[in-house]
């Protein structure tokens, strides 16, 4: 009801999509960063986001694996 959208095209339309992760090429991350440009130009984020150092390359850095090791 929020959206305006009958909850069944709703449900339907997400049991279509995939959720799982996939690669980011170049122009994913291009097109992102043209969001993230447009969102700081219109203050709506209060500095610059670098979106292709937030992309995961593969391999978690240590830093990340360290702490879970010590949990586990």
């Amino acid at each position: 009801a929020e959206l305006g959208i009958d909850a069944r095209s709703l449900s339907m339309a997400l049991a279509r999509r995939s959720h799982r992760p996939r690669p980011m090429d170049l122009s994913v991350i291009r097109a992102q960063q043209t969001i993230a440009d447009r969102f700081y130009a219109l203050g709506l984020i209060a500095k610059p986001v670098p979106v292709r150092e937030a992309v995961w390359y593969g391999e978690p850095a240590p830093d990340v694996i360290r702490p879970l090791r010590a949990v586990s």
